[in-house]
């Protein structure tokens, strides 16, 4: 979803075609001044909340990050877009067939709906790291004219000016200076500020609620988090205050079932539903699916899963069954 234009950081050029002299030329002066200036600050603002960000990812995997901050500048019209409010989505990936997690519809296309803005950071760069975009990786982090051509011969968004928006965009907001000293010294002062919070935060009397250490995401307008590495159910039901039996027991699982978690896996914390959302009507099972992993990839209940379907309580799927979920 391509919103912002080439001309998005520069407003003043307007101004002359109205004629100054004139009551009429003042007010529309006025209104397009006001205008520039709102967007100006929406993108400054945008820029400084998720530059730290794009830094982060161009050290990890390699990504500019002048060209994941003017994507994503550019394809959520700077965090206002309806995919990036209403689904995280700054990027506009759309849903492809290997997505099996929440989306989101824009118009007759079905795009990938995230719990938070930084899981479409995420997303973005792994993303970008597939075969089909690897060839930009030979080219240096400051040569963001050769990414945005790269992008654009890769296929990755159909406007055939999509590679002049995003230099236009990059050079007009110096966002290149964020490749280089510039994002050492913001990352630097980022970290020195958590450390200050971080003292601040010791200083302070301790809440009498223990800290939650997972955060706590909604799929499916469920409450629900997800599982990494060393997580127990036990150590989950502990931390959010409940007993095991019923954290159990919302995910359809019992103490002689459940086994170790496996990262990945969402584990809710309410009642899951009886059916699908809306749009999500039929899943087609792939090779290693059972009954409760889709249960629990769409959130519905297990018993609800097995009615829709009319299965009796040992029959689990086949690859390429299909799977009612409404």
């Amino acid at each position: 979803m391509i919103i912002l234009t080439d001309k998005v950081c520069k407003y003043n050029k307007v101004f002359s075609i109205f004629n100054k002299k004139s009551a009429i030329g003042a007010v529309f002066v006025l209104f397009f001044s006001l205008l520039g200036l709102a967007q100006t600050r929406t993108q400054r603002e945008y820029i400084e909340r998720w530059a730290p960000l794009a830094i982060e990812h161009q050290r990890l995997h390699g990504i500019p990050a002048s060209i994941t901050l003017a994507q994503g500048l550019l394809e959520s019209a700077a965090g206002t877009s309806y995919l990036a409010t209403e689904g995280n989505n700054h990027f506009g990936i759309k849903c492809h067939r290997a997505w099996r997690l929440d989306s989101i519809f824009s118009g007759s296309s079905c795009y990938r709906r995230y719990a938070t803005p930084e899981e479409s950071f995420n997303d973005h760069s792994l993303f970008l790291k597939g075969s089909r975009y690897g060839a930009l990786f030979e080219l240096s982090v400051d040569d963001y004219a050769g990414w945005a051509r790269g992008l654009k011969s890769c296929g990755y968004a159909t406007d055939p000016t999509y590679d002049t928006k995003l230099i236009s965009i990059i050079e007009q907001c110096d966002l290149n200076r964020f490749v280089g000293k510039d994002g050492d010294k913001l990352l630097a002062e980022r970290d020195k500020q958590a450390e200050k919070d971080k003292k601040t935060k010791k200083d302070k009397k301790k809440p009498a609620l223990p800290a939650v250490m997972h955060p706590v995401s909604r799929r499916w307008d469920l409450h629900c988090v997800k599982i990494v590495a060393g997580d127990t159910y036990q150590g989950i039901a502990e931390e959010f205050n409940m007993k095991l039996d019923k954290l159990l027991s919302l995910n359809d699982l019992d103490k002689k079932n459940a086994g170790e978690p496996q990262p990945g896996t969402l584990v809710y914390l309410e009642k899951k539903n009886k059916q699908a959302q809306e749009g999500h009507d039929l899943y087609r099972a792939r090779k290693g699916d059972t009954l409760w992993s889709i249960a629990q990839a769409f959130g519905i209940r297990v018993k609800d899963l097995r009615k829709l379907n009319h299965f009796d309580s040992h029959h689990e799927p086949a690859e390429g069954d299909p799977i009612a979920l409404r």
